[in-house]
């Protein structure tokens, strides 16, 4: 692992101390660095006598304290190759040091109140921003100066008055590499996804990452009919830049035949996973199998080389969960979990409601999906291949509560019922109780008993809440006390 220092420290406005604490759960989930947190501005004079390979700078103010040792061992350490990353207020820091600012590539000079805006990408291709989506956040905008557009590489950008003002960008200095992060005002953005996704690219590119030249060769594993699963994913990575679908394998021979027929051209068609994972230029495998599969043959496929990327759920069991893992860190594999509805339209609306603080800070959650009927004679209702009623749709909806809780999970208990579809082996009704270290309740209900519908959605916070139905288009329910 690439060891990564993190230096903090300024006014409490900024929470670079909690940050510091989201950000080493961040990379060690990434699981290619190990950081170091500190708020001792004397570890810049020590960087070149030590090993890391890059240091994260979230700090405010100390105008005149980057003294001459601190500055000299934080500018050889760049000039030698190692790399830096400045979140936000790293711009309002040290600023009488002008070798610093210049190695930055700019000062911060005033913002406006904090505000939504849309962070628009300039270059789509670097490593940093490949594949990255223009995005809206919450934050405070720093209007820069002794910022030179020619001496840096711009990547985002936003619109205020008339101007551009810039966002991030990245620049060479001696042998080492800087980037420049503009957001991180606040935690609302240190937890918002797309900043958390280029501040560790921003890091491993400050590291000595790359964009590959090569494309992503990918297989399909599973070709059921069910929603098109296999077409649909075979169109989404080939929609996307860098991968493209080159093989599939499927037990059923009839399936094969459907995939020759919608999917012409590729290099590979299988009934045996063997032989596929013997296919030479083969990068990642994309599992589009019954839940109860899953993880027998992600360890298979990551034991054979290859990354990995599962449809929801993940698997089944903890200890299946830890297996794949396992497998996943042994042998140096990528293994992911595919969420396609992080993007629903009221998810992302709830987020943004949440980030503005209009209902202020959640403490509970409430979420249920279901109704009152016969779920269908399918492997999707029998326990041994699905897992149960909280498996399908419910893992949706726990993906959605992670992404707004940014808390550990401190205990979990639940309730199951078996009670009127005696023709399947899946429960009629689920709960979950989830509670979090920061003190949020989640009640996750899945039913196929339920008469009477709960909403979808209800979240309440401090100063408000909200709900949301199921029946898709309608509008979000706001009940919001900010303005007292």
């Amino acid at each position: 692992m690439k060891k990564i220092l993190y230096v903090y420290g300024g006014p409490d406005f900024h929470p670079s101390e909690a940050a510091g604490r989201l950000l080493q759960q961040m990379l060690a989930a990434d699981g290619r660095f190990a950081l170091e947190t500190t708020a001792d501005l004397d570890a810049f004079s020590r960087l070149p006598e030590g090993d890391y390979a890059a240091v994260v700078i979230y700090t405010t103010g100390f105008d005149d304290q980057l003294t001459g040792e601190r500055e000299r061992g934080l500018l050889q350490f760049v000039l030698n190759g190692g790399g830096v990353v400045g979140v936000h207020s790293a711009l309002a820091s040290f600023r009488q040091s002008r070798p610093y600012v210049e190695m930055m590539g700019g000062e911060f000079v005033r913002h406006p109140e904090w505000y939504t805006f849309t962070v628009s990408l300039v270059d789509r291709e670097h490593y940093i921003t490949t594949r990255v989506p223009d995005f809206t956040i919450g934050d405070e905008l720093y209007m820069l100066k002794s910022y030179d557009p020619a001496k840096v590489h711009l990547l985002m950008q936003t619109p205020w008055q008339g101007q551009q003002m810039p966002l991030g960008h990245t620049k060479e200095y001696g042998r080492g590499r800087v980037v420049y992060l503009g957001n991180g005002h606040d935690m609302r953005a240190w937890t918002h996804p797309t900043f958390q996704k280029l501040l560790i690219r921003a890091i491993a590119w400050a590291t000595g990452a790359n964009k590959p030249e090569a494309r992503v060769r990918v297989g399909l594993l599973g070709y059921g009919p069910a929603f098109n699963m296999g077409k649909g994913h075979a169109d989404w990575m080939g929609a996307i830049e860098g991968m493209e679908v080159v093989a599939m394998c499927d037990a059923s021979p009839a399936r094969v035949e459907a995939a020759k027929q919608e999917l012409p051209g590729l290099q590979g068609y299988f009934t045996d996973v063997s032989e596929m994972l013997k296919m030479p230029g083969l990068d990642l495998v994309t599992i589009i199998l019954p839940h109860n599969l899953h993880a027998e043959y992600a360890v298979r496929c990551l034991e054979a080389g290859m990354h990995v990327i599962t449809e929801k759920p993940f698997c089944i069991t903890v200890a299946e969960a830890n297996a794949m893992i396992d497998a996943a860190r042994r042998n140096g594999r990528m293994l992911s979990v595919f969420h396609n509805r992080r993007w629903d339209d009221d998810y992302l609306a709830i987020k943004d409601i949440i980030a503005r603080g209009l209902i202020g800070e959640i403490y509970r959650i409430e979420a249920f999906a279901g109704s009152h009927g016969h779920p269908g004679f399918w492997w999707r209702s029998e326990k041994a291949i699905s897992g149960g009623v909280m498996y399908d749709w419910g893992a949706h909806i726990l993906d959605w509560i992670l992404g707004l809780v940014p808390s550990p999970i401190k205990q979990i208990t639940g309730d199951l019922q078996k009670r009127v579809w005696h023709s399947v082996t899946n429960e009629d009704h689920g709960e979950a109780w989830i509670r979090f270290e920061n003190g949020v309740i989640a009640d996750l209900v899945m039913s196929n008993i339920a008469a009477s519908k709960r909403p979808k959605w209800v979240i309440y916070g401090t100063r408000g809440s909200l709900e949301y139905d199921w029946d898709w288009g309608q509008e979000i329910r706001l009940h919001s006390n900010v303005s007292g």
